[in-house]
């Protein structure tokens, strides 16, 4: 394609441009300059504002100079925001050139030449609350969306007489899904967002170290938590609020299935911060989690008084050549899992 015929070529991105202006970087213009900082310039990483201030410290003005602070014709300071905390930080100005007038949308261009975000840093930029939690939360929902390419020593992928068993969670979550994809499920599938947000907040509740949120996190981490929230919603969301509720307040019949999860699950919990075996595994206390809330929600779903703590246990293959994969129940062995699959069918473009 020829320059000329480029969108980008055609706008005019030099209307708005005033002469490059050189200056000394006062405490009191890095304050104005602060106060219209880009909203979504990312929290300074300490270790680099901390270089910074070194070396303003140290008397080293001059590689400040070449690279000038970026305003928009709006006013809002695109890059620069490191010079600004350090000078205020310090007291001591600096010289440095302001170049003012850039279209809005090179802050997404300059931002990418920088320091490259994170997927997390990705999420709050959509806007997204709780992105922390809300990553880990995508990555169980996306485990067992789309097939796994099972391949044969070769890197070849198999054939459909060598694939002795159907796609299984593990697979998939062994998968890694990119960015992208998990990014693209965010913005087009919010109930796992909304599910998300549940599980960090309650207007009703305390905050803090006492608060719900705290009290789910000891038991299970609060992403995997969310993304298996999403399941069971989708399946009996009644029985899914009970679930979470349960977890965080308590629950009335000590041998009912959700009440031996929650005990397991805090059972766990002290067993992997002192077995070693679990120390240098983490993958297998997550599968241990998963695998004994997928029992008790089915024993619940199934009507079930009373469970045996032991039909929570996942039982390690011992066998020479079997895997976890070979003895995890999966969440299509979930009651009701129909009624979610045919939902992803109905919601979900490609599924």
């Amino acid at each position: 394609m020829k320059l000329e015929n480029s969108m980008y070529y055609k706008k005019n991105f030099f209307k708005h441009f005033k002469p490059l202006r050189r200056t000394w970087l006062t405490v009191k213009l890095a304050k104005e300059l602060l106060a219209k900082n880009h909203p979504d310039n990312r929290i300074p990483a300490p270790r680099r504002l901390q270089s910074l201030i070194d070396d303003i410290e140290g008397g080293l003005y001059n590689q400040y100079v070449g690279n000038p602070l970026k305003v928009d014709r709006k006013g809002i300071m695109i890059d620069g925001q490191y010079r600004c905390l350090a000078v205020i930080a310090t007291g001591i100005p600096i010289p440095v050139a302001i170049e003012e007038g850039f279209e809005p949308e090179v802050f997404a261009l300059l931002d990418n030449l920088g320091k490259a975000r994170t997927f997390t840093e990705s999420l709050a930029m959509d806007k997204f609350d709780n992105p922390g939690v809300l990553k880990p939360a995508l990555d169980e929902a996306d485990a067992f969306r789309s097939g796994f390419k099972q391949l044969d020593g070769n890197g070849n992928l198999k054939s459909d007489k060598e694939r002795k068993r159907s796609d299984s969670y593990i697979d998939n979550e062994r998968q890694k899904k990119t960015p992208t994809s998990c990014r693209e499920l965010a913005l087009t599938e919010l109930g796992i967002s909304e599910c998300v947000d549940i599980i960090c907040t309650d207007p009703k509740d305390d905050t803090g170290p006492l608060g719900r949120k705290a009290r789910l996190q000891r038991l299970v981490p609060l992403g995997v938590l969310a993304g298996f929230y999403y399941t069971y919603c989708h399946i009996d969301k009644d029985l899914a609020d009970t679930l979470v509720k349960g977890l965080s307040e308590g629950f009335t019949n000590a041998k009912r299935p959700f009440n031996v999860l929650k005990m397991y699950l805090a059972d766990l919990d002290v067993r992997r911060q002192k077995d070693i075996e679990l120390i240098k595994n983490k993958k297998l206390v997550k599968f241990m989690r998963i695998y004994a809330m997928n029992v008790a929600f089915n024993a619940e779903k199934k009507g079930m008084k009373t469970l045996n703590s032991k039909a929570l246990i996942l039982k390690i293959p011992t066998t020479k050549g079997a895997s976890i994969k070979d003895v995890f129940l999966e969440v299509f062995d979930i009651v009701g899992y129909e009624k979610y699959l045919k939902w992803l069918k109905a919601n979900v473009k490609g599924f």
